[in-house]
């Protein structure tokens, strides 16, 4: 006989969970607990967003235009001046805001690690964001960049342009000395005073952008401190009950397949429908399994010795072969026979032979 493989009882997913509903709950229970602690760990800060609107400088008498001469160069300039806004001198200077205004006592590489800045892809706006424990301490971070911003971007302005008026009045003081050891009305001389006239107009248009030097912001958004602050727990909470629904929804499956569908826990394989003392499952084969009885005829060996081909001889009707256990009557029928004594075979009687 072939071993045949047992096969896998359908079962429904509805089937399923509900007999395994309290492995289910659990599941489900324990997924919404470890996604509300994730939030209550991971997002229990909040974030405070501030914005300013950079100014093109070439609107204005300045000096230092950087090269924007066009609305790409606007967007690059835009996209520099997010990155000074999250630079060390100005975190230095937020530091110091912070900590006047009472705020959490921070360095500036701290404080870097709570802002972030950018800038909008059509140029113009750079966007700070800052996180805190609580709203008014990541507000009070926010602002406080926006202003150290505003604060070094003057100061780097007037320094820069200190620098150049310096040297411009460095080389003024040259040429002026080298015309007093030109001959005066001479050609050098001519070229010297004209050197000296072109650099004394870019001192007065230096000394007129210093005058004019602001922090190149066009408005500021400041963060609002009295803003509440955005809750992330139930999204997270329903984003925990959906895994463990779908978590228990495969293990419920899975165990239910595992098992037939008339097997209980704990119960004897004959609870299941298997053969007793069989293997499990009611499969035929087991170690002590008990063979079906086959329908009454004739033996295998009697079919064999009358057509099996090995031997084709006749056999008489009396042939018994080796190993045969002739049947025996049941005792009630023994005893109510008569016991006869077995004769000579008898002789069929000849027919007379006709004249």
């Amino acid at each position: 006989m072939t071993a045949q493989t047992p096969v896998t009882p359908e079962i429904s997913l509805v089937e399923a969970v509900w007999r395994y509903r309290l492995m289910s709950l659990i599941i489900v229970l324990a997924s919404v607990l470890a996604s509300v602690a994730a939030t209550q760990i991971l997002f229990s800060g909040a974030t405070a967003t501030a914005r300013f609107a950079v100014t093109d400088p070439t609107n204005n008498n300045n000096a230092l235009r950087m090269g924007v001469v066009s609305g790409q160069g606007y967007a690059a300039y835009t996209a520099q001046r997010a990155a000074f806004a999250g630079s060390t001198p100005v975190m230095a200077r937020a530091a110091e805001i912070v900590k006047s205004k009472h705020g959490p006592s921070l360095t500036g590489e701290q404080l870097r690690g709570r802002v972030k800045t950018s800038s909008k892809p059509d140029g113009g706006v750079v966007v700070v964001t800052a996180s805190g424990s609580n709203m008014p301490e990541a507000a009070v971070i926010a602002n406080a960049v926006l202003q150290a911003y505003q604060d070094v971007t003057v100061s780097t302005n007037n320094s820069n342009l200190d620098e150049q008026i310096k040297g411009l009045k460095e080389q003024e003081t040259k040429i002026t000395e080298q015309m007093q050891s030109t001959q005066a009305g001479s050609r050098p001389y001519r070229a010297l005073a004209s050197q000296l006239a072109k650099m004394q107009s870019d001192e007065s248009g230096l000394l007129s952008a210093r005058s004019k030097n602001n922090d190149g912001v066009q408005f500021t958004d400041t963060a609002d401190p009295t803003a509440p602050t955005p809750s992330k727990l139930p999204q997270n909470g329903a984003i925990g009950f959906a895994i463990g629904a779908i978590l228990a929804c495969i293990v419920s499956f899975l165990r239910a397949s595992s098992r037939p569908r008339g097997q209980v826990h704990g119960a004897p394989p004959a609870a299941a429908g298997a053969v007793p003392g069989g293997a499990p499952g009611g499969m035929l084969g087991g170690p002590g399994t008990p063979m079906p009885e086959l329908p009454a005829g004739r033996s295998y060996q009697g079919r064999r010795s009358l057509g099996d081909g090995r031997d084709d001889a006749y056999r008489p009707e009396g042939y018994r072969p080796d190993g045969y256990a002739e049947e025996q009557p049941p005792p009630e029928l023994a005893r109510a026979a008569p016991r006869t004594r077995p004769g000579p075979p008898r002789s069929r009687p000849r027919s007379p032979r006709p004249p």
